[in-house]
């Protein structure tokens, strides 16, 4: 568009200018677009809006230069009870998504140039010749003598099948077990892409089109991504302290890891803008931001909305790409869950990391990342050249579990899953207090995940601490410095895991750190 479109909660007339070259593919944008914002903005969409955006798109009569005004009637806006209605009805057949918390999206910015951030490897990647014969595989007809694909003859299985925890049995028909012991597609299962499409749109509504791609956990996607984007040398946006996995990966890089300060609240947006604004002007400023928005590892923080917005606003001003690395969002305890920053994507800047280890089983392996279709298809180039794709298996048992559930099925999960971890969390805060007050500090006000961040009083170094002499108390904490780059020294933190050990063990393991925080080293 010539200019952004727009949409003001006030009054809701949203605006769209289109120029004199137009695919039918970004009108269609533009519309969805149009619609989604006067939907986000006052919680209803008009369906004569709707339509009328639909026809104008089918008939091309959004033509060159035209400007397309559509406000919101007040008949729209539906009366509180009607609403209340509506709202039990259709909570009835499916649990509401976090995006049920209404959100008015930022203003269209830019639409980064893809390409500028590519790093040199990247960029170079070229498709695989044999995994681009792959599409055509399921053609009817179609006779395959190019791919390496061994005969299913010589695999030694012959059925699978499994239980679900609440008795029910489900058998991998002939066919779907033939899918799942040969190779695939990089991008995941067609069914079970399928599947993650529709809970991406149910739950975070994004603003532009995304695409989707299945991955071993979603570490593997975050290394993807990291080889994407940075090269030597580079300057990389990342929380202060931030995930140890993570950092085992960015450091042997070479990169500048510039560090931004975290509170209980998650990444502080302030110190993000002091230090972009900050930057030498004879040094090439950082392109990435690294953040963990949600029941944060290793601190337990999570972002609220205003911080995301603001965080959003940060990245559209200096013109960063947000790696979202959510793997705990599922994780809140409350029902209503803080909107993603892909859900405030206007621009296209987010790639969104998910996984199913936490609801569904961290031995399978499954995680996936959504974003833009020019990052997902680069992310899509290196998985051709190294895992090739994720378990055929753990794909397709995971695909029948997800069918099997449907949406409400899988929010029921995400709940039962909630409601463990927050009792969970409840034992170790009461333990914590029981027997750390005055030896230690840490947020008392974890609203998700499984970890907990202390900082031990009078210790400014924890490490000998944990790595010693808690180890001979059988006892397993992970010492704070392994959460910080390397440059940033010692550290006084410990995180502390409540997700695995019993009420009873959580209780033991604090008392038996308490009794070495008392006991001066010998």
């Amino acid at each position: 568009p010539a200019r952004p479109l727009c949409c003001s909660s006030s009054g809701c007339e949203a605006t769209v200018v289109v120029p004199a070259v137009c695919t039918y593919t970004a009108l269609r944008a533009m519309a969805s677009y149009l619609v989604k914002t006067a939907h986000f903005a006052t919680g209803h969409t008009d369906n004569a809006l709707t339509h009328a955006l639909e026809h104008a798109v089918s008939r091309r009569c959004l033509s060159s230069s035209a400007i397309v005004r559509a406000a919101i009637p007040s008949s729209a806006k539906r009366s509180s009870s009607s609403s209340s209605s509506t709202s039990s009805s259709s909570s009835a057949s499916s649990p509401p998504p976090a995006s049920s918390n209404r959100v008015v999206l930022p203003a269209f910015h830019s639409t980064p140039d893809y390409a500028s951030f590519l790093s040199e490897l990247s960029a170079n990647r070229q498709p695989s010749a044999i995994r681009s014969l792959q599409k055509y595989m399921s053609d009817p007809g179609m006779i395959s003598l190019g791919g390496g694909m061994p005969n299913p003859r010589g695999f030694p299985i012959s059925a699978l099948s499994f239980q679900l925890q609440c008795g029910h049995v489900i058998r991998l028909t002939p066919g779907e077990l033939a899918i799942a012991l040969q190779y695939s597609a990089t991008e995941g299962l067609t069914r079970l892409v399928s599947w993650i499409n529709e809970l991406q749109q149910a739950e975070h509504q994004p603003p532009r089109p995304i695409k989707v791609c299945v991955t071993n956990g979603s570490q593997e996607a975050l290394t993807r991504a990291f080889d994407m984007l940075l090269s030597k040398g580079d300057s990389m946006l990342i929380e202060s302290p931030t995930y140890s996995g993570t950092l085992a990966a960015l450091v042997p890089m070479g990169l500048n890891l510039v560090t931004v300060a975290t509170d209980n609240n998650g990444l502080v947006p302030q110190d993000l803008a002091n230090t972009l604004a900050s930057w030498p002007a004879n040094k090439p400023k950082p392109r990435v931001l690294y953040t963990i928005p949600t029941a944060g590892n290793p601190t337990g923080a999570t972002q609220t909305l205003e911080r995301k917005k603001a965080v959003y606003a940060i990245a559209q001003q200096h013109n960063l790409l947000i790696l979202e690395d959510d793997p705990y969002y599922y994780l809140q305890f409350s029902p209503s869950r803080v909107p993603s920053l892909q859900s405030l994507d206007v621009d296209g800047r987010v790639l969104r990391f998910d996984s199913f280890s936490k609801v569904m089983s961290s031995g399978m392996r499954l995680g996936f990342v959504s974003g833009p279709e020019e990052l997902i298809s680069r992310i899509v180039l290196h998985g051709q050249v190294t895992t090739l794709h994720a378990s055929g298996v753990g794909q397709m048992i995971a695909t029948r579990i997800l069918e099997h559930w449907g949406l409400p099925g899988f929010y029921t999960q995400v709940r039962a899953v909630c409601d463990l971890y927050k009792h969970q969390c409840e034992a170790f805060l009461a333990s914590a207090d029981k027997h750390l007050t005055g030896l230690a500090e840490w947020n008392r006000n974890i609203s998700g995940g499984m970890f907990a961040w202390l900082r031990l009083v009078n210790i400014p170094n924890s490490q000998k601490l944990i790595t010693e002499r808690a180890v001979k108390e059988k006892v397993l904490f992970v010492p704070g410095m392994a959460f910080y780059p390397p440059t940033c020294g010692p550290s006084s933190y410990v995180r502390a895991s409540f997700s695995i050990s019993t009420p009873a063990g959580m209780d033991e393991a604090l008392s038996r750190l308490a009794r070495l925080l008392r006991e001066p080293e010998k």
